[in-house]
């Protein structure tokens, strides 16, 4: 901490101006013949004439004029207006097509607050960096954007990009109508400060100082493009407001998925901080330069010794799998070694010691990484060690404004780590939503699959598929820690996938595909229709069933769940059971509708329900709850972490928490299980404590206990 706070004081040394009206010595002494050198420069200058008006001086015809090596074009062309040197492809001679990011020629006006914005298009999407078992996608280059949500910087209003990519379509409800005033009120009462905070932020802005910010620097529609505000923050603005409209079960679920994977982007992305002294920002990039490095070649180190086929060495690694186990090797060597202390391993030539920027760097990139595989708990670790290497405050006595500077600056780096921990509450809180409301969209006819025959009728093409339905809906529920429901919706995949593959296996045998001869010699011949929907059935039948290997159900799922897993299964030909972890098989038949709440139990999971207590309702089980939250966040000035937490730290009695020995809780009435979402404000109307099943009563922040819609 004292080399920290010297180094700060370096910093304020190095930029202060000088004192005493003493210039600072040259950098190089002179000869004295200086002045007379520009003198015969200028004078040989003088004596040049253009051989026409408005021609560069000492002009050549223009065949003699020197050629760029890279787009092969007159250098003296590269000063005119709206050139772009544009390398050369030596196969075909022709120019390169160079990514760019896509935006619309027209401004699109904000229907709340007026204010008119570039809005920026869907481009280069790519899975270079790797796929998730999610389907999401990580990126390579910085011209990729990936959202399909625009927000007004200003007011924080934010929707889907319209279908027509029309900017006059963002001013309009779903009904196709203008906005209304009740959305125009909540965005400016709930969105509209903390969206400018954040865009100060985001504009690398003095937080401290925003009352005192001239008025020309908040509006940052002039000077702040769409691509640069964060993802999640767009869909985050508009799930708010869909959730207010009431938005259909669809559309919602498409955007809880996607702004999850914008959540997961934000937090493994390259680490970055607007407004980071420029000599910090130098110490930090060579920390990620050199663990960067050190991760690659343990990554390489790791692939060698499984023997994986040679991989180009300067591409970063896309396995996430593979990432993690070689951070955390570097860790448990940093660990060993104990941070400024020499490492093991270490050449002359290297830095042979691990820094605090290091470690700073390293946790981040293994939250990342964990992030990926769906270890969420996990990553949330890393990233309270990545906090907590970086102090909250350093006191300097000689000077309170050196002190406040350097604060701003550790302020600005725990910023980095705490905003990637929010974006992972946020993630996993999105996947559970986007899973519950599939389920409602499937269980209301809302989504149409295909026919249970494999078929290349084009007609199809716009349906679900149940394959990819069920396995999706298990892996959200696996990264949103529900592992009964998970289970049994991957074991439903796994069915439907074997099925799948024996419809396919006979259309292939009643109508046999014409063989296609390759276009070149040596290249295999294209796939056929049934060999691409194998590959990609197989491929889904190895990750359903890796997937499945990670989840430990001890208990069935609800009856809810049991009832849209048996519509996907009737949808894709299956009836029969559900086999849902070791020693565990539940029958599928239709439950009862999904509004009721005198549900019969599922089997096994009375025994894991403790007794009741005096609660006998639901209604006194969420209001004892949000009483004890209440108390724990005035307390400890941040929400509770778990619902455990509430009865460890005294704030619930055991007897009534009603919670499993996996700290789970459980409704008085049903026995349904009930999910506790930490990312709530007090007084607002984000829900708190939620079923697993639609149309039953919820906990709201703002202390209602009510049936969502009424």
């Amino acid at each position: 901490m004292k080399r920290l706070a010297v180094f700060a004081l370096a910093l304020i040394a190095l930029s202060a101006p000088c004192f005493a009206g003493e210039p600072p010595p040259p950098l190089v002494q002179g000869n004295g013949r200086e002045d007379e050198m520009f003198q015969n420069l200028f004078d040989r200058f003088q004596k040049m004439k253009p051989s026409k008006p408005g021609a560069p001086v000492e002009q050549v015809p223009a065949g003699q004029a020197a050629l760029c090596d890279i787009c092969l074009q007159p250098l003296f062309k590269h000063g005119n207006e709206g050139f772009i040197c544009t390398p050369i492809d030596p196969k075909t001679n022709l120019p390169h097509i160079l990514p760019e990011i896509k935006t619309l020629e027209r401004p699109v006006p904000c229907p709340v607050c007026n204010v008119k914005f570039q809005g920026t298009l869907p481009c280069n999407q790519n899975d270079r960096g790797g796929r998730d078992r999610d389907f999401c996608d990580h990126s390579i280059g910085k011209f990729t954007v990936h959202s399909h949500a625009w927000m007004c910087p200003e007011c924080g209003f934010a929707a889907m990009i319209p279908a027509n990519r029309q900017p006059e379509g963002f001013a309009l409800a779903l009904s196709g109508k203008p906005i209304d005033e009740n959305v125009k009120k909540f965005v400016r009462e709930k969105l509209s400060p903390p969206t400018r905070d954040r865009m100060i932020r985001i504009a690398g802005l003095n937080e401290e100082k925003k009352h005192e910010l001239p008025p020309d620097l908040l509006q940052f529609a002039k000077y702040v493009p769409q691509h640069e505000i964060p993802d999640w923050l767009k869909y985050d603005n508009a799930i708010q407001i869909y959730e207010f409209e009431k938005a259909p079960h669809t559309l919602l679920a498409r955007m809880y998925l996607e702004g999850a994977h914008a959540c997961r982007r934000e937090v493994c992305k390259e680490v970055s901080a607007p407004g980071l002294d420029q000599a910090l920002q130098e110490s930090l990039g060579k920390s990620i330069k050199r663990m960067n490095f050190m991760i690659q070649s343990e990554c390489l180190g790791i692939r060698r010794r499984r023997g994986d086929a040679s991989l180009d060495p300067t591409r970063a690694e896309t396995d996430p799998r593979i990432s993690a186990q070689a951070i955390a090797a570097i860790l448990k060597v940093a660990k060993e070694a104990g941070a400024g202390r020499p490492r093991a391993g270490g050449h002359a030539n290297q830095q042979n010691y691990f820094t605090t920027a290091d470690l700073y760097v390293l946790f981040l990139s293994h939250a990342g990484a964990l992030d990926r595989l769906g270890k969420i708990e996990e990553a949330e670790k890393a990233l309270k060690e990545a906090t907590s290497h970086i102090p909250e405050k350093i006191a300097v006595a000689e000077s309170k404004e050196l002190e406040a500077r350097v604060s701003r600056q550790l302020r600005l780096l725990r910023s980095i780590a705490g905003d990637r921990l929010l974006c992972l509450q946020k993630e996993q809180e999105y996947l559970f939503k986007a899973a519950r409301r599939n389920m409602a969209a499937i269980d209301r006819q809302e989504v149409k699959f295909r026919p249970p025959e494999f078929s290349l009728d084009p007609k199809t093409a716009g349906l679900s598929d149940p394959a990819p339905t069920a396995y999706l809906l298990g892996e959200m529920f696996r990264r949103a820690s529900v592992p009964e429901a998970a289970d049994a919706w991957l074991a439903a995949a796994d069915r439907i996938i074997i099925k799948r593959l024996d419809a396919v296996d006979a259309a292939e045998k009643t109508a046999p595909p014409t063989l296609l001869q390759p276009v070149l010699l040596d290249k295999s011949p294209p796939k056929t229709a049934y060999e691409i929907e194998r590959d990609s059935l197989l491929r889904l039948k190895f990750w359903t069933r890796e997937q499945r290997e990670s989840v430990k159900a001890t208990k069935a799922p609800d009856e809810v769940t049991l009832k849209v897993i048996d519509i996907v299964l009737s949808a894709a030909g299956i009836t029969g059971r559900v086999e849902i972890g070791p020693g565990v098989t539940v029958t599928s038949t239709p439950a009862a509708p999904a509004g009721g709440h005198n549900q019969p139990v599922p089997p096994g999971l009375t025994s894991a329900v403790p007794p009741a207590g005096s609660l006998k309702t639901r209604d006194d089980l969420l209001k004892l709850y949000y009483a004890a939250l209440i108390k724990y966040r005035t307390d400890k000035k941040e929400n509770a972490p778990n619902l455990s937490e509430l009865v460890k730290a005294g704030y619930l009695p055991s007897g009534d928490a009603l919670l499993d020995e996996n700290g789970k809780l459980s409704c008085p009435e049903t026995r349904e299980r009930l999910t506790y979402l930490r990312n709530w404000e007090p007084g607002t109307k984000l829900e708190v404590i939620i079923p697993l099943k639609p149309g039953s009563k919820v906990l709201y922040a703002n202390g209602d206990v009510r049936v969502p819609g009424k």
